[in-house]
């Protein structure tokens, strides 16, 4: 029997390992999580929604030799991944007290536990994953960074993040809306992939942009690889899914993609499609520092690495207020009809409110003809990734990870927070709208001793590309698997860029 704990900093695949040698079985996995849980989350509030009954009772019903990833625990955030029987709020406080259950599982939710994931809880969200990237809702109170407690997790994904740094278990369900997967990762030292759209079955949801996806958070390329591989064929029926490896994900990362030579382009400078009209120095030297330390990796792994822009269309503006608003607008149907009455602006957080009060402005000929002009804007970028081995460099954030408390809002100045907040999503965003895949990989703390994350931006449908970079970067330069809570840094520690790698904790 293995020490309990000790599985903290195990990843998926080696926690799997454990129950195949009949060295820890699916109980004793689930029960090791819950007793992480409640020795760290009343410090990091992760998970707003325990399950710990339920999932130890799953937990033994598991058969030993079951499906890949049997009895290894997880946490779910409380958004679109719905659980048949479990509570959910989106981190509203009107929801959270009717006490809802889902009536029914999403897709993803049956493929988790198809693949033998337990979920132990759900986790911490902005309330409707929404404002500024940050995890501080009215609802649960805030989450805060395992790595340095002052700090945010960033968000939308930000209890899942915190969840799988802090070492409560080695996979979290988590979203990418605009970068809400991977500015967590960043954050928390996390992988963070943005699948390709089309990826990940998100069904019964559907997305008219088709820029919103699920995806998991988790500390190794492997754990990655077969996540990948355990959610993502494409339903029956389905248009626009990206085609599968030959053998999987994991099967071509262990052949190490292809062998081939990549040719990576690095910016550092904001894309002023985002950024226009902002002051960019926010952008500070550790986040470029972390970027050309991961260059230089690639390089001395034998890529052609190569100071650029990338797309031109990066640097073009787009702005789509009223698309953005007409989505509000549907969410609020949505709840409203939950609720069986009109919300009131009492119900909500300030910030939420004053976007349904704009969006109740938006029509929908303005919101067409915004989405017209992001999708030729889209397949301008898209035009630059010629080659499939072409791969784009950037910083994850374009700012330093706020302090808690920093970018709440006012009902005064309700927006405040979301602009101070939107330079976190300057390099993520635009990839949400062209439906690339791209993932932030760990590169060591910054001055506070908050991780740092690079972003590599891949041709649609190339996830694999990402992984086989990852997993050279992985070896060359491993990043810590979880945050020493127990060990002093938690409260903050200064780091140079790129110091916690090459060495796991």
């Amino acid at each position: 029997m293995t020490d309990r704990a000790e599985l903290a900093g195990l990843d998926a695949v080696a926690q799997a390992d454990l129950r195949r040698r009949g060295e820890a079985g699916p109980s004793e996995l689930v029960e090791a999580a819950i007793e992480r849980a409640a020795a760290v989350d009343g410090t990091i509030n992760s998970i707003v929604y325990p399950r710990s009954e339920r999932a130890v009772e799953q937990a033994a019903t598991i058969p030993v030799d079951g499906p890949p990833l049997a009895g290894v625990p997880m946490v779910v955030k409380d958004w679109k991944c719905l659980q048949a029987g479990e509570r959910w709020s989106w981190s509203m406080r009107v929801l959270d007290e009717l006490e809802l259950l889902a009536e029914s599982s999403t897709e993803l939710a049956r493929r988790y536990e198809s693949a033998g994931l337990v979920s132990i809880g759900r986790t911490n969200l902005p309330e409707l994953a929404f404002g500024p990237p940050t995890t501080e809702p009215d609802a649960h109170g805030p989450c805060r960074n395992p790595w340095a407690t002052g700090y945010s997790v960033g968000g939308s994904s930000g209890g899942s993040a915190a969840a799988v740094a802090a070492g409560i278990v080695p996979v979290a369900n988590a979203s990418d809306g605009g970068g809400s997967l991977r500015i967590p990762a960043a954050c928390c030292g996390l992988l963070g992939l943005k699948v390709s759209s089309g990826r990940i079955p998100n069904a019964p949801h559907a997305d008219g942009r088709n820029i919103k996806v699920e995806g998991t958070l988790v500390t190794s390329v492997r754990d990655l690889a077969l996540t990948l591989d355990l959610t993502s064929p494409p339903l029956a029926g389905a248009v626009g899914s990206p085609p599968i490896p030959a053998g999987g994900f994991v099967d071509t990362l262990a052949r190490s993609v292809d062998g081939a030579r990549r040719r990576i382009v690095v910016r550092t400078t904001p894309p002023l499609a985002m950024s226009r009209g902002h002051d960019t120095s926010c952008l500070d030297d550790e986040h470029i520092a972390a970027v050309h330390h991961v260059a230089r990796v690639l390089e001395a792994a034998g890529h052609a690495v190569e100071e650029g822009d990338g797309p031109a269309g990066l640097d073009e503006r787009l702005g789509t207020p009223n698309l953005y608003a007409a989505e509000r607008a549907a969410l609020r149907a949505t709840i409203e009809e939950r609720l069986g009455r009109p919300l009131q602006r009492d119900d909500v957080e300030p910030r939420t409110w004053a976007m349904f009060e704009l969006a109740a402005n938006a029509t929908g000929p303005q919101a067409l003809a915004e989405l017209g002009n992001e999708q030729r804007w889209s397949a301008a970028v898209r035009r630059w990734w010629t080659e499939p081995t072409d791969v784009l460099l950037t910083p994850t954030l374009g700012r330093s990870t706020p302090a808690i408390g920093e970018l709440k809002e006012t009902a005064e100045e309700p927006f405040a927070g979301a602009v101070a907040g939107f330079p976190m999503a300057w390099f993520t965003y635009p990839f949400n709208l062209t439906g690339q895949p791209a993932l932030s990989v760990p590169a060591g703390l910054d001055r506070n001793g908050v991780p740092i994350g690079v972003q590599l931006i891949g041709a649609w449908g190339r996830e694999d590309v990402l992984l086989g970079l990852a997993a050279e970067i992985e070896r060359a330069a491993p990043w810590p698997t979880r945050a020493p809570m127990d060990g002093g840094r938690s409260s903050g520690q200064t780091s140079e860029p790129g110091a916690t790698m090459g060495r796991r904790t």
